[in-house]
């Protein structure tokens, strides 16, 4: 019987001595949605058996960003996408000065927009060279004339991606339509339709 009383007293204050140590969170819990990350946090309260006031610990995770990760994500085997290239900048040319170029002649325009949509509409005398084929087709522009590219993408994006492919090619007086052929059609300028500039 003393045994069992020693061995309960030792149980006892073993007890008594844990519930006075440092309390350490088991986990938090994150939930986490495409777009929102919750955070709980977890209180843990003990009370000491003996003459000592209760401890009390609030362990709270900050806030951290949503997984952009796919169930399909293994860092081992998904390569890593490149960081996207610098803007590079293009000069942009008003609708209205080249309107007024179109109109003495002295600007060579090209459409760099697809094949249906330049036979759908175009500005009168344009040049019909793709995008994709500018570079394939220098030896169509001359170098000593000045060159406007236009298509219907927002901020240029083809046309000035076109305009920086012939610069790179020693051409110096290069430009994109500033807000391409929707802002030509916008003003009542003249468009045409068919395969033939």
């Amino acid at each position: 019987m003393a045994v069992m009383i020693v061995g309960a007293l030792l149980v006892a204050g073993l007890v008594g001595w844990a519930l006075t140590r440092t309390v350490e969170p088991a986990s938090t819990v994150v939930a986490e949605t495409s777009a929102t990350t919750v955070t709980t946090s977890a209180t843990a309260t003990s009370a000491v058996a003996t003459n000592s006031s209760p401890v009390t610990a609030d362990f709270s995770t900050a806030a951290m960003p949503a997984a952009t990760a796919t169930s399909d994500f293994n860092p081992a085997t998904t390569p890593l996408a490149a960081p996207p290239e610098p803007a590079q900048e293009f000069k942009r040319i008003a609708v209205e000065d080249l309107r007024a170029k179109v109109n003495r002649n002295a600007v060579v325009v090209v459409d760099v927009r697809d094949q249906a949509s330049y036979q759908r509409s175009h500005i009168p005398g344009a040049i019909h060279i793709p995008l994709a084929s500018v570079e394939a087709n220098l030896g169509q522009l001359p170098k000593d004339r000045e060159i406007v590219a236009y298509c219907t993408c927002p901020n240029e994006e083809s046309s000035g991606h076109a305009a920086q492919i012939l610069a790179k090619n020693g051409y110096t007086n290069v430009s994109a339509l500033y807000g391409g052929l929707g802002s030509w059609e916008s003003l009542g300028y003249p468009t045409k339709s068919g395969a033939t500039p």
